[in-house]
């Protein structure tokens, strides 16, 4: 199958990518602690969410290429039990999340709760083509983390580094079918695009 991608959806997303690279150069020296924390709310945000999050793909989407760009990502998040695999990961660094940690990140999780629920498919299929593509930079950072937190057990990061560029694609070439059945759909996906960088950034601060 010929995954054509809209040259300015792709342009997005790589902006995307670059301004969250540029955002974790910053943090170049962090202690322990902050590593830890970091992991955390990852997790606290990531966990429990990104499932449902997807699944509202699933039943939103209106291109018959959202819905099936969901529904095997769905298919593979559910059956390697990735929730899973994350908390494993955040407790090899010592690092499970805490009250502090749901606390920290409640505002930026209500904020994409919220969008989730207007049950736009070129929303929700930008949000999750934005976190499948920034992936890419901030799940090598993961990882480094909780080396340097002493783990051993990094399934989570070496799977989504491995499968990441594939859905990363595979969710850009969705949108781009999904677009022309949404009114202002450049416009929408610009928002998206921003109002899920913030919610990434509110976790690596």
């Amino acid at each position: 199958m010929n995954k054509k991608i809209n040259p300015k959806i792709k342009a997005l997303l790589s902006s995307a990518c670059v301004d969250i690279s540029n955002y974790l150069s910053t943090l170049s020296d962090l202690s322990q602690e902050k590593r830890s924390g970091i992991i955390k709310k990852y997790t606290a945000a990531i966990e429990g969410n990104f499932v449902s999050w997807m699944g509202a793909v699933s039943i939103c989407a209106r291109s018959v290429q959202g819905r099936y760009a969901a529904s095997e990502n769905l298919w593979i998040e559910m059956m390697d039990d990735h929730a899973g695999m994350l908390r494993e990961f955040a407790r090899a660094a010592h690092s499970e999340p805490d009250v502090q940690a749901y606390q920290a990140v409640a505002e930026s999780v209500a904020n994409i709760r919220q969008m989730v629920a207007h049950l736009s498919g070129l929303e929700c299929l930008t949000l999750i083509a934005t976190l499948e593509n920034t992936s890419g930079v901030f799940i090598p950072r993961l990882e480094k983390m909780a080396k340097d937190l002493g783990s051993n057990n990094l399934r989570y990061t070496k799977i989504h580094g491995e499968a990441d560029i594939d859905h990363a694609n595979q969710f850009a070439w969705a949108i781009t079918h999904e677009l022309g059945l949404h009114k202002n759909g450049e416009e929408v996906v610009t928002k998206t695009i921003e109002m899920t960088i913030q919610f990434l950034k509110n976790i690596f601060v």
